[in-house]
């Protein structure tokens, strides 16, 4: 089962406002932050023209990653406060670089490679809980026994049917591993772009992704709730009840 916090931030998720975020978790003598890791993910959601598995409420996606990691031993006050800065930025022109290259139908070569069904679940008040299974699939592992056995056999039907690409993210996302109390919970501060896959090369289809997610990777929910008040107080995020699966419905079928 996936937990998670979903947080839209008022104004533009700039340079600055990321340190700040980071900034807070890394001086608060509550929260040990463990690791850092800059991702560039892109997302495609798949599904039959029929709209089988939308239809039953579960989401396929194929996921590309890159990443660059950096543990707790790196992490002291001169690489939060000068050095994390600069990698942000230059990961962020890194990535805007990327997209570039995938509009413009370029090849982009990526280390991980993912395929995650998810379904089911309920939102309120910004908390999202789904059922989620991922496979990695470039290492063959994909055991579909893992599966619901309903979301098994939809997906056979959707594969029967024809699966396609309705849509794709593109987002750089800053993954913060925190300890709180005895439970992990990851931050992350994803910005990037959510473009209709048939008009993909088309820049002006575009739709900017800017948020923030707090999932909770072991632990208790009373934790990840306290460090998501937390952050949500501090810099007035606003729950964010629909998810990047909607938002790109949305897009594909005009609404």
């Amino acid at each position: 089962m996936e937990v998670e916090y979903k947080f839209l931030c008022p104004g533009e998720l700039d340079h600055q406002k990321t340190m700040d975020i980071i900034g807070t978790l890394n001086m608060s003598s509550e929260t040990n932050i463990l690791s850092v890791d800059f991702e560039h993910i892109s997302t495609k959601y798949l599904d039959s023209t029929k709209g089988t598995l939308r239809n039953s409420k579960i989401a396929l996606r194929e996921r590309l990653e890159n990443s660059e990691f950096f543990s707790n031993n790196d992490l002291d006050y001169n690489f939060i406060n000068y050095d994390l800065h600069a990698i942000e930025e230059e990961s962020w022109q890194r990535f805007c670089a990327e997209v570039k290259n995938q509009l413009e139908n370029q090849r982009v070569s990526y280390a991980r490679h993912i395929l995650s069904f998810k379904w089911g679940g309920s939102a309120e008040d910004g908390l999202h809980k789904r059922s989620e299974v991922e496979f990695e699939s470039d290492r063959g592992d994909i055991d579909f026994s893992r599966l619901d056995s309903e979301v098994y056999r939809l997906y056979k039907m959707v594969d029967k049917e024809g699966i396609v690409a309705l849509f794709t993210t593109m987002v750089r996302r800053i993954k913060v591993l925190v300890r709180f109390n005895d439970s992990d919970i990851e931050v992350c501060i994803d910005k990037g772009f959510l473009v209709k896959d048939e008009e993909v090369s088309d820049i002006s289809k575009e739709h900017v992704l800017s948020e923030i997610e707090l999932e909770l990777n072991h632990g208790n929910e009373d934790d990840l709730k306290c460090v998501a008040d937390c952050l949500s107080k501090k810099f007035n995020l606003t729950p964010n009840e629909v998810s990047k699966f909607q938002r790109g419905l949305n897009l594909y079928y005009g609404n």
